[in-house]
């Protein structure tokens, strides 16, 4: 076998590594029910994510016929589904190797 010169190093960008898994978009949304994703749209588009928020969950969920239980639901097992789609992700972006705030390993108590 031959020999390998290093010529230059280059720290990957984290989205050069998320270019090479091959994730296409879909794989973001993977595992929400039709509703949840209903639910999410309606709730982003009504405000309800921004800060301060313009609107109460009351009157978006009434306004789509739910009541304000069934549409919490809905939105929180929809950010949960999303949560856990990103979460790989959002752990190659933010965790440096001894960062004690990255989380990498660490359960709250």
């Amino acid at each position: 076998m031959g020999s390998i010169e290093v010529l230059s190093l280059k720290a990957r960008d984290h989205m050069d590594l998320m270019n090479d898994m091959g994730v296409v978009p879909t794989h973001f949304i993977e595992g929400l029910t039709d509703k949840q994703a209903y639910v999410l749209t309606v709730a982003y588009e009504a405000g309800l994510f921004d800060v301060p928020t313009r609107v109460k969950m009351e009157k978006v969920a009434d306004a789509i016929g739910l009541s304000r239980s069934t549409f919490g639901e809905h939105l929180r097992k929809g950010e949960g589904e999303l949560m856990k789609n990103l979460y790989p992700f959002l752990k190659l972006r933010c965790c440096r190797e001894g960062d004690p705030f990255c989380g990498c390993g660490t359960k709250v108590k």
